[in-house]
Parts: C-alpha cells; structure tokens; sequence
C-alpha cells in the first residue's frame, strides 16, 4: 500500500443541463448523478483509501410536524455540526476532487445502455481541471435488472462491453464501475441466475480489462457478505479481485424495517465483518474501500422510558427510513433530541424521550473514525453515499 492515504467519497447530486445517452435501441431511463471525492486530513500524512454506488432507495423526508409543547426546540446548529467540521486541527478534514462517478448507466438484457444525467464530456473536462478522475457506473440498486442475463450471453456481453468501453473513451472518462446488486441473489428484483452468476461476472471482468486496458480503471460496490453461489457466500474470490483496482464496501442499510430493535445503521462492527468476508475470499484488504452514509434514519413509537436513550429498543415503524444529514438538523432541532456516543460501535444516536424517536444518523465525530479505521486497517479508503447530504454538500 502507498505511503498516501485518502477516503473516497460517493456523492450524488442533480446536474444542470442533462444528457440523455442511449446506447442500442431507445430506451432511456432517469439515473441519479454521483460524484467520488477524496478528502485529506490536514496536517497528517497525506491519507491513501470506496466509492457507492449506494443502491438507489425510495427517498422520504421526515414527518417534520412539530411536536407536543413539552418538547422545546433547541438551536438545531448546536445538535448537528457540518461532516467536516472545525475538530482538532490534526483531524480537520479537507476536500480533494481525485475521483469521480457519475450515476447511473442501466444494463439492459440485450447489452445496450439506457443513460440519462450530467454531459459526460462537459462533466469530465470541468472534473479534470481539479485533478478528477471520472468514472461512470453501471447498475444500482434500481438498474440491476439487466445484468444477470446480459452475461450469461457472449453476444449481449460483448455488446455490453463495447458501449461501456465506448461511452468512457468517446467522454475521455477514467473507467468504469460496477454495482450489481447482486450476483447470485436478489436485489430489488429476482432477476438473478444462483449457479452462474457469480462464474459469469469473472467472464465479465476479463472481457472487460482487455478491452478497457490496464490503465483504466475498474471498480465495484458490494454488499457486507460476499456474491452468493447457489445461496451461499462465495468464499474463492480471488480471480475476481484480479480484474478490480477496489471495491467499495456498502456499510450502510444494517438497520430498517427488516429488523426488530433499533440499531446503528453503520457501525464499526458491521464495517469490520464486512471486510472480513471478502478478504476471506480473496481480496486483499488495499482493495477495499468501506462506506459510510450521509442520511439518516428515524424509528418512532420506542418507548418513552427507555433506559438506553432507544438504542437496541423495540419500536414500530420507521418515521422516515431514508432523510439527508442536511435535512435531520430541523428535525432534531424540533424535537429536543439529545446525542449519545457508543464507544463500541463508534457511531453517535440520537434520542427524544418526550416523542419516543430514535436517529441513527452520521456526525463528524463517527466520520473521522472510519478514516482511521480504514488507515488502521490497511484499507483503501473511505467512501459515502453521498456528499450532497452533508449540511455543507
């Protein structure tokens, strides 16, 4: 691993001026915009490092009503202070445009691509003046449908792999990323082949460096526990990780409606047996790069007398299961919640005894611990989803 240390982010935002690519027959399909950052600690060796492609989940604000009189609104700037924050000057966190992914281009079954979002060409020429790599993704959450059957075909893959490799060299862009959520299990659909799924990715992969060349780039966001074959977690990754420059660890969507008890959405824990899995199946561990959200989680009705301030609580529901970093201040601000700190888990939770909410949400404290994590660990980096959510994005 390189003496420079840095932590990738994953950004998303709304571009002006967009452009809408189709790629084989018209078919296009509305993507969001993402952008990878890097950030440097101030003062400190220079950090080396994860990019997401977060998967794309339905966005709900929070019930932002205000509540019972009983719950007196604070100075929302006291409760929640920008990501990168005015901490010790040794941590002060400083941003570096070195990577970026614009988001997302949709595979379809047939190997053609549906793209809508930034001028790549624009986009890329205004990111190289800083220093940027641009990459585009492929995928997502929403657009993973397509892969499965795109490569279990030699025809539709190498259609695949020439408008990729033809979108990133006709827009002078850096490489390409890969969110397939995911092979060999289902991710927002059952489009999904158990036995070759994760056989035919490598098939992918190989296509796709020797078209690309070794100088482009090519990366992955991935899910905690490793592909599936046959509904089992691969555990023999390796030729795999041949093919990538990283892949980016989704460390984030641990808690949600699918458990029972409140939780923290993104805690060192759930960081460190992701990692594990997938350098127990192959991937060295300066090829992976952990993530780390920029939103924010709200359950209600935990119980007011809560004797851990609604940590590991039951609960009924979530008020809003998906708010921006930027969008939580009012909210807490609203109502009187107060901030605790897991040691454990280096994560902060907020709790509002008088409304029986629980918040999972990010800070700048539990932020700069992944960076150190990720340094402690030998990782690549850091990433997030995304930059546009910070109260400063």
């Amino acid at each position: 691993m390189e003496d420079a240390f840095a932590m990738w982010i994953s950004v998303a935002h709304t571009h002006s001026e967009p452009q809408t690519i189709t790629v084989g027959p018209p078919q296009t399909t509305v993507v969001r915009a993402a952008v990878t950052l890097h950030l440097v600690p101030a003062g400190v060796t220079q950090l080396s490092p994860q990019h997401p492609q977060h998967p794309q989940r339905p966005r709900q604000l929070a019930d932002q009503r205000l509540p019972p009189p009983f719950c007196p609104a604070r100075r929302a700037k006291h409760l929640l202070p920008p990501l990168r924050p005015p901490v010790p000057p040794h941590h002060a966190l400083q941003m570096d445009h070195s990577l970026s992914d614009t988001a997302f281009a949709m595979p379809e079954a047939n190997g053609t691509l549906s793209w809508e979002g930034p001028n790549l060409s624009r986009f890329a020429v205004e990111a190289k003046k800083a220093g940027t790599k641009v990459l585009v993704a492929f995928g997502g959450w929403s657009g993973s449908y397509g892969f499965s059957r795109m490569v279990a075909n030699t025809t539709t893959r190498r259609i695949f792999v020439n408008n990729a490799v033809g979108i990133v060299n006709s827009n002078a862009l850096d490489g390409v990323d890969l969110d397939w959520e995911y092979p060999g299990s289902a991710g927002e659909t059952n489009n999904f082949n158990a036995s070759s799924d994760v056989r035919n990715f490598l098939t992918l992969l190989q296509d796709l460096r020797l078209a690309l060349g070794p100088a482009k780039l090519i990366t992955a966001a991935v899910a905690g526990q490793t592909w599936q074959i046959n509904g089992i977690p691969a555990t023999n990754l390796s030729s795999h990780a041949a093919y990538f420059d990283f892949i980016n660890l989704m460390n984030y969507d641990n808690v949600g409606a699918w458990v029972s008890r409140t939780g923290h959405d993104s805690s060192v824990q759930s960081n460190d047996a992701g990692v594990a899995n997938w350098v127990a199946a192959g991937f060295p561990r300066s090829k992976i790069v952990t993530g780390y959200p920029f939103y924010a989680k709200i359950a209600g009705e935990v119980a007011k007398n809560s004797t851990t301030k609604g940590l590991n609580a039951a609960y009924t529901g979530y008020v809003s299961p998906y708010i921006s970093y930027a969008e939580l201040k009012p909210v807490l601000a609203a109502g009187n919640y107060s901030r605790s700190w897991d040691v454990g888990a280096e994560s902060a939770w907020w709790w509002s005894s008088c409304l029986g909410r629980f918040v999972t949400a990010p800070d700048a404290q539990s932020a700069w611990s992944r960076g150190r994590l990720a340094r402690s660990q030998g990782l690549k980096g850091v990433m997030v989803w995304e930059i546009g959510q910070d109260d400063e994005g």
